[in-house]
């Protein structure tokens, strides 16, 4: 009797077991074929169409390692190439030279420079118009008619250059985002700067110099004002490019006059310089107009006209009138002052 329940209930419970059992084998069947077709995500290694099985697990956390010590190799790699910007020097530089080039150093790094935030450019900007304000403008002005008097009193040949001689031609006058004034000499003129009457007479009107290295000074005024203001003078060789004045050890290639502007001996050995227009009342020398417009096509461009001045010192981004910065100058440009 107790065999017959037992097989009753087995004939019973047997069709609905393997009815069950044929269910859940079809959906495991289902799912891995859905599986086989989808797209597995890794975490470090990003979507691949594989089946998360034991194997390929495996083969996936070992590739993720190997990316791993592979960004991590990377990430050295790139930390022992970084160049820190404070001992940066330009690739021209000589060893007994360990101050980059100003002209290099003055660069400063365009991605750096557009990092700065904004609440530092507010701080610089005196107005939408220029970076300067009136007082600090006019003080360029006058530094920069007092240094040229004083050079040619020592008998210096000297000529505007680099963004002075863009803004005497462009905007006849100092371009409202700088804030410095670059004049060019000749090197055989430069040993008048270390003279003590020179010294002295920068002195007496209220100045004083240093030399950053080989072929550069900076003429600052005394006080709080030399932290904003100064003339770089860059002395230009003969003899180092083929019929033109440069630079030495090629620092600023595309900064070049033909050797024949300069062709005379003496005070007046550069006979083709001009007096161009600079401000209301004041006036730099310069290139004729022919040398002068191919020397900023040569550093700035065919588009020279146009402000750009993100491989400069001088951030655009501090004049808000963008029009103004390529037409106009920075004002007040008047009176000049005679060196005492």
């Amino acid at each position: 009797m107790k065999h017959v329940f037992l097989h009753s209930h087995f004939v019973v419970l047997f069709p609905l077991f393997f009815a069950a059992e044929s269910g859940f084998v079809r959906r495991l069947r289902a799912h891995d074929a859905r599986m086989a077709t989808s797209t597995y995500s890794h975490p470090k290694l990003g979507s691949h169409p594989q089946l998360p099985g034991s194997e390929d697990m495996e083969n996936a956390r070992a590739e993720g390692r190997r990316e791993d010590a592979h960004a991590k190799a990377l990430k050295r790699y790139v930390q022992a190439r970084t160049v820190d910007p404070r001992r940066a020097t330009h690739p021209g530089a000589i060893s007994s030279h360990p101050y980059p080039h100003p002209q290099v150093a003055g660069l400063k790094m365009t991605a750096i420079k557009k990092k700065v935030n904004s609440t530092t450019e507010k701080t610089t900007m005196c107005s939408v118009n220029q970076r300067l304000c009136a007082k600090e403008a006019l003080a360029l002005y006058q530094l920069g008619h007092v240094v040229g008097s004083l050079l040619e009193r020592h008998q210096v040949t000297w000529w505007a250059t680099g963004g002075t001689l863009l803004g005497a031609i462009r905007n006849k006058g100092i371009i409202p985002h700088d804030n410095d004034i670059d004049y060019n000499i000749l090197d055989e003129g430069a040993q008048n700067l270390n003279t003590a009457s020179f010294r002295e007479d920068l002195k007496k009107n209220q100045l004083w110099m240093h030399q950053v290295h080989e072929g550069f000074w900076q003429i600052k005024p005394n006080g709080k004002l030399g932290d904003i203001l100064h003339v770089d003078v860059f002395a230009m060789y003969r003899g180092i490019c083929p019929s033109k004045l440069c630079y030495p050890h090629n620092w600023w290639p595309t900064n070049k006059f033909p050797e024949s502007m300069c062709s005379g001996a003496g005070p007046s050995n550069c006979p083709m310089l001009v007096r161009w227009p600079f401000g209301k009342s004041g006036t730099v020398w310069g290139p004729p107009e022919s040398i002068a417009k191919q020397y900023v096509y040569d550093v700035y461009g065919n588009d020279w006209h146009i402000p750009k001045c993100e491989d400069t010192n001088h951030p655009c981004s501090l004049v808000a009138n963008v029009t103004h910065d390529a037409t106009e100058y920075a004002e007040p440009s008047g009176p000049l002052l005679e060196p005492l």
